[in-house]
């Protein structure tokens, strides 16, 4: 008659122990190599391209609650705002293209501040150029505030 056995055995730990050093040793050396620069973290940014024009560079800064404002640059005759990026890339914090004249609301960054760059007038298209050798990662929304 069959006698019910027990399907697993003990381990002798050599395995289990490997793997742990093995992942501590991967946790130490990519500290070391993000410390050292080798690596460096996924970051959004938004950054004007500093060889384009200055009417085409636009202003980024933080509203009070970090989400990164755009002050774009002066509209044309035309009412064309042209702005060139380096980079153009959007968290999930979002962004916000500002095309106000005056403190305004927006549903992303709270109270934003005018756009000095607007003294004229707003914009009735804003044109975004992005000069980069990567695609710009757009994982959050953009808004225009204004």
């Amino acid at each position: 008659m069959p006698a019910p056995v027990q399907d697993s055995s003990p381990s002798s730990g050599i395995g289990h122990t490997h793997s742990r050093l093995i992942s501590r040793i991967s946790a130490v050396s990519f500290s070391l190599w993000l410390a050292s620069g080798v690596i460096q973290p996924v970051q959004a940014a938004i950054i004007a391209d500093k060889s384009a024009p200055g009417g085409q560079q636009p202003t980024v800064i933080g509203t009070a609650n970090g989400t990164p404002q755009i002050n774009i640059q002066t509209p044309s005759a035309g009412g064309v705002s042209r702005n060139t990026y380096s980079q153009f890339d959007i968290d999930q914090q979002g962004a916000i293209l500002n095309n106000s004249r005056k403190n305004t609301s927006t549903q992303l960054g709270g109270m934003v501040s005018a756009n000095p760059w607007l003294a004229k007038g707003e914009a009735k298209i804003i044109l975004n150029e992005v000069n980069a050798r990567d695609p710009s990662k757009l994982n959050g929304y953009i808004e225009v505030a204004g």
